[in-house]
């Protein structure tokens, strides 16, 4: 397995659509960062991204649902109506993660670059969201002495 190489910038895809549910959103950028256009083809790009947005569309449209009619039931339950969204939001956040852990083995790493789910504070708020994190991978020394 290749080593991440500290020295080059991360590339931070942030979301823009209308839902957010604990601090995951229903959306991604499909938009293609300037620094990966000559490293990988749009389309590859615009399918890794596709394949989220499909998730968390899904699932996140459930959970708001069911995130509106626990907080009716929330001072009743003491809290724990709220559990089954908590339970959705990891299932999405899992979710998300074996999608780019495909497609990093299926392509990504091959290019030198690593995709993963991370969180970011944007702003003076102390809000955290999710973010697709682009990171390069260090390449190989091959012409090092052994030992």
């Amino acid at each position: 397995m290749m080593s991440y190489n500290p020295q080059n910038e991360q590339i931070i895809v942030r979301s823009d659509g209308n839902i957010t549910v604990f601090g995951l959103n229903n959306h991604f950028k499909t938009d293609m960062p300037s620094k990966l256009i000559s490293i990988t083809a749009p389309d590859e790009y615009k399918y890794t991204i596709h394949k989220v947005n499909k998730v968390l569309k899904k699932n996140l449209s459930i959970n708001i649902k069911i995130l509106l009619c626990s907080c009716i039931c929330f001072c009743c339950t003491l809290g724990f109506s709220i559990w089954p969204s908590v339970m959705i939001n990891r299932k999405t956040k899992r979710q998300v993660r074996n999608i780019l852990k495909e497609e990093n083995e299926r392509i990504y790493h091959q290019l030198g670059l690593h995709w993963s789910l991370g969180k970011k504070s944007f702003g003076p708020l102390p809000t955290v969201e999710y973010v697709l994190q682009i990171d390069f991978l260090s390449k190989p020394q091959l012409y090092l002495p052994d030992g």
